[in-house]
């Protein structure tokens, strides 16, 4: 898609493996940059694959993970991503 810009779905109980396939669509996408996963029971797991897209991505430039079940283990990985990311 090239026209959607901002991405919402919080609130939606997608879990670590809707996050997974979530992510597997963004790795080629360039147009969206505000991505909210709020309110998903993300995980761990989900965290990891947040962190490859955030390593990559150039584009998004806000990210809202509130509310999710990351702890430390998960904050760990998106502070990994972070790292080189210099959009976000």
């Amino acid at each position: 898609n090239n026209t959607i810009t901002a991405l919402g779905v919080g609130n939606n109980k997608i879990g670590d493996e809707g996050c997974r396939y979530l992510c597997e669509g963004l790795k080629t996408n360039n147009t969206i940059t505000a991505l909210n996963v709020a309110r998903n029971n993300i995980g761990v797991e989900g965290c990891r694959y947040l962190c490859e897209i955030l390593k990559t991505n150039n584009t998004i430039t806000a990210l809202g993970v509130g509310n999710n079940k990351i702890g430390d283990e998960g904050c760990r990985y998106l502070c990994e991503g972070l790292k080189t990311n210099n959009t976000i």
